[in-house]
């Protein structure tokens, strides 16, 4: 409690610079809620700069999957911010139900994300082979009705989306 006895909470962060993965990550799940990323897969209260992925992101099988080159699934308050960070990592989903982006997969409806200075280069394509769902965007997935703010970043990576019968596809933000 603070002094006028109301009721805190404490919140700890993390924070990641600098952190870089290579290697191919590889999710075969038959039910739903699968998280894969780069970098961090299910994250609040995080500040990530200079950081990249150049691994292959697969998933495989699944229902409400979420992948993003950096960070699949952002959640809660306080917020999260991404910068001067870089994926170069391919993404393919066959999962029923898809929120992917070449830098953050899903943003939940009580978070705050901001991201700059980020890109997602040409080599990072997104495949997406989907029944149901896609929400795709070179940048970001999806972004609710959580609070975001993208600035001076770039998406050149190609996205493929076949056949979904709910889809939204956008080169930066793929449904908001």
């Amino acid at each position: 409690e603070d002094e006028e006895g109301n009721t805190t909470t404490t919140y700890f962060k993390t924070i990641m610079s600098d952190c870089h993965n290579e290697g191919a990550i590889t999710m075969t799940a038959a039910n739903g809620g699968s998280c894969a990323a780069g970098v961090a897969s299910y994250v609040q209260n995080m500040e990530m700069t200079g950081c990249s992925n150049k691994g292959k992101i697969s998933i495989n099988h699944g229902k409400n999957s979420y992948a993003g080159g950096l960070i699949a699934y952002v959640v809660g308050t306080p917020a999260v911010s991404v910068s001067e960070s870089s994926n170069s990592g391919s993404i393919e989903s066959k999962a029923l139900g898809n929120h992917i982006g070449g830098i953050v997969g899903y943003l939940s409806s009580a978070a705050t994300l901001t991201i700059s200075l980020c890109s997602a280069t040409s080599s990072a394509t997104i495949d997406v082979t989907a029944s149901d769902v896609a929400n795709v965007g070179g940048i970001v997935g999806w972004t609710g009705i959580g609070t975001t703010d993208i600035s001076s970043t770039s998406a050149a990576c190609a996205i493929n989306v076949t056949p979904a019968k709910s889809s939204a596809v956008g080169g930066i933000v793929g449904s908001s």
